[in-house]
């Protein structure tokens, strides 16, 4: 006696029932229902060929590629050069327009108009770019781990902007030093009980050794 699937409630019964005894379901003997271990055998068919052709096409692949000749690969690599290229370049035109949008001011200016008057300064200057250039103060890292730049306005550093950087920019942050003068670019985020401006999405447009 075997195992078959009752078509309505998909339950195990006996090959040999009238009826289904979970759902009561008749069984119709003209079309059986394949016993699980042969649907399961299919399946691991299919999945077979299914990696046999992937792996038909990956070999087929590699030996078209072999068959280039020395001249055909160079130029496919000279090819993929100018695309890395042409993609680099349309990168660096995005950033040098964004750059080129921005407010240049002073750390010192941007504070004091907050300072003065932070609804003004607010409208002015929230969520939009500026490009500052000063003697950096101090290089500290964020609780999250982004790398962060101050340039104090006061000399205690208690009135002060913070500049935030990617994660990805570490190591460029790293090779900087305090009292090295710095150009960045930044969005102005908040202006924090009247003693810290903060700037995110910042970016090292240039220093000076």
């Amino acid at each position: 006696m075997g195992l078959i699937s009752c078509p309505d409630c998909k339950k195990e019964i006996s090959d040999s029932a009238q009826s289904c005894p979970h759902c009561g379901s008749p069984i119709d003997k003209g079309k059986p229902n394949l016993p699980q271990k042969k649907k399961k055998s299919k399946a691991k068919t299919i999945l077979i060929i299914t990696f046999a052709i992937f792996g038909f096409i990956i070999i087929m692949n590699a030996a078209l590629k072999s068959t280039k000749t020395p001249e055909e690969r160079a130029q496919n690599e000279a090819s993929q050069q100018q695309t890395r290229e042409n993609r680099m370049a349309e990168q660096e035109a995005k950033r040098q327009a964004k750059i080129d949008q921005a407010t240049k001011i002073t750390p010192s200016k941007l504070f004091r108009e907050f300072k003065a008057n932070e609804i003004a300064a607010n409208q002015k200057y929230n969520n939009k770019p500026v490009l500052m250039t000063a003697k950096i103060s101090e290089i500290t890292e964020s609780i999250t781990g982004k790398p962060e730049i101050a340039f104090f306005v006061d000399s205690y550093g208690i009135e002060r902007i913070t500049c935030t950087f990617p994660r990805d920019a570490r190591d460029q942050i790293a090779q900087l030093r305090k009292g090295q003068q710095i150009t960045l670019y930044g969005v102005v985020s908040v202006f924090v009980l009247g003693s810290h401006l903060s700037i995110d999405k910042c970016d090292l447009v240039e220093y000076w050794q």
